[in-house]
Formats: C-alpha cells, structure tokens, sequence
C-alpha cells in the first residue's frame, strides 16, 4: 500500500528548512488534501482508491517539498539593516568628537553624554539585530488584547503612581529616574496596527474600533503634554486606516471608507481642539503660546522664540563648507571656555535636538545636507521595504512605524531651520535611548518583510492590496500570499 494522506503531508514539511512556515503550509496542504479526497470520495471511489488516488494526484512529496521551500524562506533585507545601523553609530561618533578640542587654547565642549551616546548606539545596533532576527510580527496579531490592554494600564500606572514636572511637562519617575513618555508612546503604533489588523472584515463596527483605539496613545502624550508628539502619533495611526481602506479592509467599499476616516479625523480634530480650550486651560495656553512663536518668534526672542531665532541666525552665518562665521546660541563663548555652567548646557540642547544645525555650524551646510539626504535615503528604503510586504499584520506594522519616524523626521528638519517650535526627533542619528525606541520600529518593519513568506493569512481574510508575486512556475506557485496547487 502507498503512502498515507498524513505520510505524504509529513514528508513535504520534512524538507522546509524555516520551521516557522510548516503550520502555515501544513494548513493549507491538509485542505488541499481533504477537498481532493472528498472530490474522490463523491466520485464513487472506495476509501482506500480514495487515499491512493489523493497522493498520487499531489505528486512526489520530496520534489513537492523542496518546491515550498523555495518559496517559504526569509527573504533578507540587508541593505536598510545596515544603513540604518550604520546611522545609529553615526549620530554617536558626531556627538563624541564634537566633545573633542575646538580651539587653539584647548578648550572642551563637555564630554557629559559622549560615551552614553556610544553606548545607547551600540544598545540600539543589537535591539535592531533582535529585533529584525527573532521578532515574529504575527505574534503582535495572537496577543493583540493583552498587549494593548497592558500599554494602556502602563501609561495610565505611569502618571497616577507619580510623576515630575520639568519645563511645564510631566516625566514619568521610575525608581528615582525620570523618563519622558513620549518616548514609550512610540510602541503603541505598532500595538495599534494589530488591533487595526484584527478589524478585517467587520464592517462599520471594525471602522468605528479601528477610530477609538488610538486614543490611549493620544492621552499618553497630552497628558505630559506633548502636542506634536499627539500630532506625529495620531497621523501614523491615520496612515495605518488609510492603507486598510485603500485596500477594502473593512469591506465597505474603498472610497467610502476612505472618505468617512478622512470625515472622522477632521472632526475629532475640532472636538479635541474645542474640549482643550475647555477642560485643559494649561495645554490651551501651551498651544497659544506655541502659535505666537510660530507666527511671530521676534516677539518673544529671550523666552519661547529664542531658539528659533537664534538657530535662524546661525543659518545666515553659515558658508556651504567649513564653519560657519555666525554665532553659536549662547555657546560662542562657551567653546573658548569662558561662559559657565549654563551655557554648556545650551551647547549640549543643540547638539542633542538640532543636530542638523549644529552640523552645518561646525561643517558647512554640505554637511548637514549630506546627513539630512542619509536620514531621508534610509526612509525611503524602509518605505520602499514597507510597500513591498504583502502580509496583512506585517504591512500595516511597516507603514506605521514608517509613518510615525518619517513625520518626526521632518519635524526635526523644520525645527532645525526654524521654522518650528515644536522638535522632532531625527531618526536614527537623534541618539540616546530615543535612537534604541527607533532602532526597534526598524527592526520590527524588516522583521515584518523578512518573513513575509512564511507568515500566512488567515482562510478568508482580506488583505491591504500589494504587488503580486508568483513563484515558481509549475505544481505548486504562491502568489499573492495564497499557495496554488495544480493537480493532474
């Protein structure tokens, strides 16, 4: 007697070398089997005629096999791996050899923060690395609940168990260490996208979860009170939507969809605006006050407007190459080592926030030019990368992690020409534990393409609309995340 319909099925898992891929295959296989020995069965066949008719018609099991392992690998994603680790180490060697002498006479512009710089790259090197090697993105869509309902009691726990107030904002104190919880509001996208992802198929209800489950994000950074953090947060989480709705997500129609996301946010945006000015006088007064420095920084330029008018005015002292003959924001005299404490702190706030500026400073604007086109290059490519994973959970998780870096991006940038009161942060050359947070959205949007073609969709779900891929030709291909066996 032949093979068996389970023999047959474990001698094709036998040769997928990605152990990851065989629930998924053997899934998939074990349906194909069932339908065909049922279509046997109808046929007027005998059980055992039935069985032997079924594997024959599958075809030999090794070659079956070694067929699906060549579609069911990961697929590397070297080139923004390394860029964007070669951007990590970056940002922390600037910032140790800007701590170098600067002047004839010897002077230093502190090296407090230098070597935590090079040690925070490092740490956020291996969080990419782990990340990207041993992270599974669909685990993000089996514990959604858990995760998200755990992110919203920390944020809650975070300020009700105590806080310090700093410059008018709340920093989370963690066994006497203060953090800035904006910074932990970036994992939230990624949480985010899983629930997003479990809405598929539901309808206006799907719409309707897939609109509130941003607001504990939305509160977190309100709540310290960050405005352009809420900003940068709630835009990567409308991207998100956008993607599910140019893609039918919910099916309701793409257009229709897309129209009432676009609806919603408009409106929550007037309600949130009006419910600030009544209920949050504090943060009404810190967007007021924001809008005055935007609109006119001159007239505010020794408080909230000093920085904008002082980064403006380095741009008109700097040359295309070499440093630049304007001055330095209260740090001029700081690098001939004859200003105080105080000054070398304003020194180190720029080097840390503007580092585009800084750089064009010490440098040329070339300089800064050449490290602002390094950052947008590595986003593209990450874009790029994003674009091109067809998994539902994976592709929603890239495009918001690169929604949300891509947009603090270009916040820094605008804050660095002074054009902008509220700071980003850059990506991946910002530095610190803020550049570990970023190495890890990375990490988590290679991982999600990486496996990209071992990673199954659910039977029946749709998923946002990406390029088609059919490989290889013959017996069995995969195409658009769907295995296709030809059968005799």
């Amino acid at each position: 007697m032949g093979q068996t319909r389970k023999e047959w099925l474990q001698t094709v898992t036998a040769q997928l070398r990605c152990r990851r891929a065989v629930p998924g295959v053997e899934r998939e296989l074990e349906n194909h089997l069932s339908e065909q020995y049922n279509a046997f069965v109808a046929q007027g066949c005998a059980p055992e005629e039935a069985e032997r008719r079924t594997v024959e018609s599958m075809g030999d099991p090794v070659l079956a096999g070694g067929a699906l392992d060549r579609v069911h690998r990961p697929r590397p994603a070297w080139g923004p791996f390394f860029m964007v680790a070669a951007l990590l180490l970056a940002g922390a060697l600037l910032r140790f050899f800007w701590s170098v002498p600067v002047s004839a006479q010897g002077a230093y512009l502190w090296r407090e923060g230098a070597y935590q710089s090079l040690a925070a790259a490092l740490a956020g090197i291996a969080v990419l690395a782990a990340v990207y090697f041993c992270m599974d993105v669909s685990l993000l869509a089996r514990w959604t609940k858990a995760l998200y309902i755990g992110l919203a009691a920390v944020s809650a726990y975070g300020f009700l168990a105590g806080y310090t107030l700093m410059n008018g904002r709340r920093l989370w104190t963690v066994w006497g260490v203060s953090y800035d919880a904006t910074h932990f509001s970036m994992i939230f996208i990624p949480i985010y996208a899983a629930v997003v992802y479990r809405q598929r198929g539901r309808g206006w209800a799907g719409l309707l979860v897939s609109g509130f489950a941003i607001v504990p994000g939305l509160w977190l950074c309100i709540m310290v009170p960050h405005l352009a953090a809420a900003c940068v947060l709630g835009l990567a989480g409308l991207a998100v939507c956008l993607v599910c709705c140019a893609g039918d997500w919910y099916g309701l129609g793409g257009k229709k969809s897309f129209a009432v996301v676009l609806g919603v946010t408009a409106g929550s945006l007037v309600v949130t605006f009006l419910l600030v000015l009544l209920l949050m006088p504090g943060l009404a007064g810190s967007l007021q006050r924001h809008l005055e420095v935007l609109l006119a920084p001159d007239a505010n330029a020794a408080g909230a407007g000093y920085w904008m008018n002082a980064l403006r005015r380095m741009w008109d002292g700097m040359r295309w190459l070499g440093p630049g003959d304007g001055s330095l924001p209260l740090g001029e005299k700081a690098a001939l080592g004859t200003v105080g404490e105080f000054a070398g702190k304003a020194v180190r706030e720029l080097r840390a926030d503007y580092l585009l500026a800084y750089a064009g400073w010490r440098h040329g604007i070339a300089c800064a030019a050449a490290l602002a086109a390094a950052v947008a290059g590595a986003l593209a490519w990450l874009w790029r990368t994003a674009l091109r994973t067809r998994s539902g959970i994976g592709r929603l998780c890239a495009v918001g992690c690169c929604a949300l870096l891509t947009m603090h991006g270009v916040l820094n940038l605008l804050s660095c020409l002074g054009w902008s009161s509220a700071r980003g942060m850059l990506p991946f050359l910002d530095g610190g534990w803020t550049g570990v947070m970023q190495a890890g959205l990375a990490g988590l949007l290679l991982s999600a393409f990486r496996l990209d073609d071992v990673l199954r969709e659910p039977q029946g779900t749709c998923a946002p609309k990406a390029p088609a891929r059919l490989v290889p030709a013959g017996r069995f291909a995969y195409s658009d995340g769907t295995l296709h066996i030809r059968l005799r």
